[in-house]
């Protein structure tokens, strides 16, 4: 039997005896509260996603306030001859 066969059946039997350990209702309870910790986490990287996207406006306007600055100050410097 390969490595991979045998960690599949040890995660299987652990799996069983959680089960044993728990009760059925148990494991139903650990899997709902799995499911509400992986919908937790989505929304989390969802939210910083639309943060990401909605950021751009944010971006060009400070870009453009300091363009403006350095045309400023830059724009008025005599060369020198």
């Amino acid at each position: 039997m390969s490595l991979e066969g045998q960690s599949a059946m040890s995660i299987h039997a652990a799996l069983q005896e959680i089960v044993k350990l728990i009760g059925e209702y148990g494991f139903y309870v650990y899997l709902v509260l799995m499911a509400v910790y992986v919908a937790f986490i989505a929304s989390i990287r969802r939210a910083a996603l639309n943060d990401v996207r909605n950021s751009g406006s944010g971006w060009q306007e400070t870009n453009r306030i300091v363009h403006a600055i350095l045309i400023e100050r830059y724009s008025n410097r005599r060369v020198p001859a």
